[in-house]
């Protein structure tokens, strides 16, 4: 019997879907970025450079700030929504007064002349 040796086969990286979404495309990419920064730290031939641009990085500080811009931004639309809803509102009291007015013969649009002309 021969002695036959295994043959490794190394895989190749998992390659995924580009993301449906700009945000997430975003993210997907700077995901593999830091993997490649980070294999080329671990392998010794990341530059002073890319050493110095990975120190700088506060990403956790970079999320929160986008957290905190979105949270504004949603805070804003929901005061717009209120604003808009409370015009709506003011439209329909004044309908609604215009129309007990008339039902209860106080009509201002009536110029004091009966259907008689009085």
């Amino acid at each position: 019997m021969a002695n036959t040796i295994p043959k490794v086969v190394k895989r190749s990286e998992k390659t995924s879907a580009p993301a449906l979404s700009l945000e997430a495309r975003e993210q997907q990419l700077k995901n593999l970025a830091m993997n490649e920064a980070e294999k080329m730290i671990r392998d010794g031939q990341a530059t002073s450079q890319l050493i110095t641009t990975i120190l700088k990085m506060d990403m956790h500080k970079d999320r929160l700030e986008k957290e905190q811009m979105e949270k504004d931004i949603a805070l804003k639309d929901a005061r717009i929504a209120e604003l808009e809803a409370s015009k709506s509102r003011e439209q329909l009291y004044e309908e609604v007064i215009a129309a007990m007015k008339t039902y209860s013969g106080n009509d201002d649009s009536d110029n004091g002349d009966d259907e008689y002309g009085q």
